[in-house]
């Protein structure tokens, strides 16, 4: 009996054992599932603020292209309009050329009364005239003249005690780079004459160079001169009397 009663007792602290064993195992089981489920869902956290992130980078990229684009879609339409401007403005400019190239000795054809072909022929002359008379000119000569200054005031280094003088130039509003050597020299030499401390030495020098480049000027001059007179014998040569008469009145010859 007390054999039996032994038994029982140590079948039932066994099954006790296995029942505390087994609720400890639950138990801690329990705990890791519960940290497994918290560090699972702080995962889905992070991963859903990166996801957000990466959208509002993907949008803001997004707006930044199509700002970009719409500037540069703005900058061409401008630079479209200007370049249409400047192509319109071109085309007239050519428009009025060729105008002004089909109207250009239209009195002068009207008044020799000639036929298109006679035209062609007179036309070349005409041309040839004209770009010989439009060839620059010295210029170098300077006056004086009487400016509008009050009397005793002092323009360009002349007289005090007076009516006021200053030099005046043909090329004054021609940039120097357009201007002739002779011009030039002429510019120099004026300063020296306004500036009552130049030396004599200095006026030789300038006015020796003067005289060279005028003696230039003058000896291209005869040599256009001799070219016109020739145009101008051309042009003749191939008229009728009443033809040349009609261009001696319009300053032709």
């Amino acid at each position: 009996m007390t054999k039996q009663k032994t038994v029982i007792t140590l079948v039932l602290c066994f099954l006790m054992a296995s029942f505390v064993i087994q609720v400890l195992i639950e138990v801690h089981s329990s705990g890791q599932g519960g940290g497994a489920y918290a560090a699972g869902r702080r995962r889905s956290v992070t991963n859903a603020e990166k996801r957000r992130e990466i959208t509002r980078r993907l949008r803001q990229k997004q707006l930044e292209y199509e700002r970009k684009r719409r500037e540069a879609a703005k900058k061409r339409s401008q630079e479209n309009s200007q370049l249409k401007n400047e192509r319109e403005q071109g085309y007239k400019e050519f428009q009025e050329r060729v105008a002004e190239k089909k109207n250009e000795f239209l009195s002068e054809k009207h008044a020799l009364a000639v036929t298109d072909e006679q035209w062609k022929l007179i036309k070349a002359k005409l041309e040839k005239v004209r770009d010989l008379r439009n060839q620059p000119k010295s210029t170098a000569g300077l006056f004086l003249t009487s400016s509008s200054g009050s009397k005793g005031e002092t323009v360009s280094g002349t007289s005090r005690n007076g009516p006021a003088w200053q030099w005046k130039v043909s090329w004054k509003d021609k940039p120097p780079s357009e201007r002739t050597k002779a011009q030039k020299i002429a510019d120099e030499l004026m300063n020296l004459v306004d500036n009552e401390n130049t030396t004599a030495e200095a006026f030789m020098r300038k006015m020796a160079a003067l005289r060279k480049y005028r003696s230039e000027e003058d000896a291209e001059k005869r040599k256009r001169k001799k070219e016109l007179s020739e145009a101008q014998k051309e042009l003749r040569d191939i008229l009728t009397v009443r033809q040349e008469a009609a261009l001696v009145l319009m300053h032709w010859l």
